[in-house]
């Protein structure tokens, strides 16, 4: 066999791998890692068929603003509530809770995106630090963080953060763009085979995998259906990380003390703070687990709920616990670790009973 042949059939080959993953992507694989929900990462995480939540999406004729396109703006409007927060508050699970406060309520909302890593706590003090809270002047912040990350964000470490300079934040923040967010639909050839050996170790080892399905999401029954999604209307999905919860206390003093700090610094300002940690999705699920026992209550909410003094604080955690025993569903996206629109709007009503408005 001359040369020409050994090119010849190594072409075929590379052509019928080739074609054999493409086939494969469009007509099996891509079903475990694409769809449209705008929400939602466990299953791909888990290597699991998606299944969508019949409860749709949801979009707001008014909306908020988000600082970059704040900045550019020549006639900068007044703003009612500025919000900072993590990927509850910036948009994870498909909508911002900022635009149903801003379509519903009629307010202007400003929201401070969140930059890589960035602790919106250490954030909102360098805003106060720069004085850049006093030039945009709003009459309410919000303060988000998911319960999970409550400890690490407010333990005093934030403190030691380097304060930078007003006008390099201001550059930060202008020339921001979360634009570069890649999609998987564009999968280059190499890509897509990893994928497809993924779903084939899958579905060879079979779905039987007990109450861990990968290395960072669990499952477990629930009592009740309390999602939409068919055929998996009981079952909960959940990050490992929402287990941090589970394995130290608590020391509340220390974060309220930091909390309480930002307040007075606002209220010198006549801001007031509002605080809202969103409540971690087996947290709230808990009392409906089939096999609750193995975990423990997480004491945070009640602590703050209880003790809490300065600022107003949210309790996600029992306003959506009520929406489960009205029997709501799709409180969160089954798919997902964020809450849905439902919940957000459950929450922000709540939120704006709490708060008191100074006037300009």
């Amino acid at each position: 066999m001359d040369n020409k042949k050994y090119v010849g059939w190594f072409l075929t080959l590379v052509g019928i791998v080739f074609w054999a993953n493409v086939v494969m992507w469009y007509g099996f694989s891509k079903d475990y890692f694409m769809h449209d929900d705008d929400h939602g990462d466990l299953s791909r995480a888990a290597i699991m068929s998606h299944v969508k939540a019949k409860t749709p999406n949801i979009k707001y004729k008014k909306i908020h603003i988000e600082l970059p396109d704040y900045l550019r703006m020549q006639e900068k409007p007044s703003v009612d509530i500025l919000t900072f927060g993590d990927s509850f508050s910036n948009g994870a699970g498909g909508t911002y809770y900022q635009d149903y406060l801003t379509d519903a309520y009629n307010m202007s909302v400003l929201n401070v995106p969140k930059i890589g890593a960035s602790n919106p706590v250490a954030v909102l003090r360098n805003f106060i630090e720069t004085g850049i809270i006093e030039e945009i002047n709003p009459k309410i912040v919000i303060l988000g963080s998911a319960e999970k990350y409550v400890v690490e964000r407010l333990d005093g470490h934030d403190k030691m953060a380097k304060v930078i300079p007003r006008e390099e934040l201001i550059k930060q923040y202008s020339e921001y763009s979360d634009s570069n967010k890649k999609d998987i639909d564009g999968l280059l050839p190499g890509i897509m085979a990893k994928y497809n050996l993924q779903v084939l170790e899958a579905t060879i080892k079979g779905t039987n995998k007990g109450n861990k399905l990968s290395n960072n999401v669990y499952k477990e029954d629930l009592k009740e259906n309390l999602f939409t999604n068919e055929k998996r209307e009981n079952m909960l999905l959940f990050s490992d990380e929402d287990l941090w919860g589970q394995k130290s206390e608590i020391n509340f003093e220390e974060l309220d003390k930091n909390l309480t700090d930002i307040a007075i610094a606002l209220k010198e300002r006549d801001i007031q703070l509002v605080v809202m940690f969103n409540v971690d999705k087996m947290d709230l699920y808990q009392p409906y687990i089939v096999t609750q026992n193995k975990y423990r209550e997480n004491k945070l909410m009640d602590e703050f709920t209880q003790h809490a003094q300065g600022y107003v604080f949210i309790n996600t955690r029992d306003i959506l616990r009520k929406m489960l025993r009205e029997g709501e569903k799709d409180v969160y996206w089954q798919d997902d670790t964020h809450w849905s629109w439902k919940a957000q709007q459950r929450v922000v009503d709540v939120l704006m009973t709490e708060v008191r408005f100074r006037d300009l």
